[in-house]
């Protein structure tokens, strides 16, 4: 037991920001709540999120299209 808890062994770890915009409005309370929480919780709390809705999110990972075309075609998707 460490000074932070159980140690285990840590096999990723990576930092990612995210930008909520209006459209994205209903994600904010719970981001909010999120930041309120002690790291530990926090990460749990995300990964629990991601583990439900990771299937979700496979179409958008498996997206293919260059650099050029993925902005035109998330503004044609967004007019929809």
């Amino acid at each position: 037991m460490g000074k932070r808890g159980p140690v285990g062994t840590v096999i990723y770890s990576h930092v990612h920001r995210i930008a909520l915009s209006q459209v994205d409005r209903d994600l904010l309370p719970f981001f909010t709540a999120l930041d309120k929480l002690p790291p530990g919780r926090r990460n749990a709390a995300l990964l629990a999120a991601i583990r439900g809705g990771q299937s979700a999110a496979q179409s958008e990972i498996e997206r293919k299209e260059s650099k050029r075309t993925s902005p035109k075609i998330d503004a044609l998707l967004d007019d929809l």
